[in-house]
């Protein structure tokens, strides 16, 4: 019995010291990329509320070749953030954003994590950087894209610029009907009043005036008999009807 006890005094035990101990995760957001790509790291640790975080980030050791620095990856700054949970604990998050320049196997460093007297270092996920293109570098073949979305033309605009514009056409030509009949109107107007200012010449005295200028005329003198009486009838039908 007493055995039992002390087995299970140690597993508690174990069990405790294991809670308390700091606990990290590390991952990355893609296990392949190509050349260029941003490749996220991220680090997550929980401890009780009270204890903090700091994480170093180490870089994994790269040989510098003087011919070729343009190939070295380029990193970002870190991030640290942190977050209150329930029960009493704090998430830390610890990001890092790394560019490759070269095709092959990228080693990606570690990151090591302390809290109060704790210490936890782990290795990052290696990423496999690859070429833009179908087979790596043998092949010179794009890979594949998606088929391109067909967009049906828009004439909307087109046939509101339309419409205003013919709107405007027929409003001009109405405003210049309506100008025009004004015109018409004003002019006929002046004409009606000189008309009205002038005398009028009675009818007798007018009879009398081309019978005067009829009898002056040199039809009779000349023997143009005809020519007189197709004036006097048209002289005739004038007033007579």
């Amino acid at each position: 019995m007493r055995r039992f006890l002390s087995i299970c005094l140690v597993l508690l035990a174990s069990v405790l010291s294991f809670a308390t101990s700091l606990n990290m995760t590390v991952n990355t957001d893609k296990s392949t990329c190509h050349v260029g790509d941003p490749v996220t790291i991220s680090a997550r640790a929980v401890v009780k509320e009270g204890s903090v975080v700091t994480f170093a980030f180490v870089k994994p050791q790269v040989t510098v070749n003087e011919d070729n620095t343009e190939s070295l990856p380029v990193w970002e700054k870190g991030i640290t953030t942190d977050e209150k949970l329930p029960d009493g604990y704090h998430l830390y998050r610890y990001s890092i954003t790394v560019h490759p320049f070269q095709l092959g196997t990228l080693s990606l460093g570690k990151i090591k994590a302390t809290a109060g007297g704790d210490t936890v270092e782990k290795k990052v996920p290696d990423v496999e950087v690859v070429s833009m293109f179908a087979g790596g570098k043998e092949k010179k073949t794009i890979n594949p894209l998606k088929p391109q979305l067909e967009i049906k033309p828009d004439y909307s605009h087109l046939i509101r610029v339309v419409a205003v514009v013919l709107g405007g056409l027929l409003l001009l030509a109405l405003l210049v009907f309506v100008i025009f009949r004004m015109l018409k109107r004003y002019r006929n107007r002046d004409r009606l009043a000189i008309e009205k200012k002038l005398p009028k010449i009675p009818p007798c005295e007018e009879v009398r005036e081309l019978l005067g200028k009829l009898l002056a005329s040199r039809y009779l003198k000349d023997g143009r008999i005809k020519d007189f009486y197709v004036e006097l009838a048209e002289i005739g039908k004038r007033f007579l009807g």
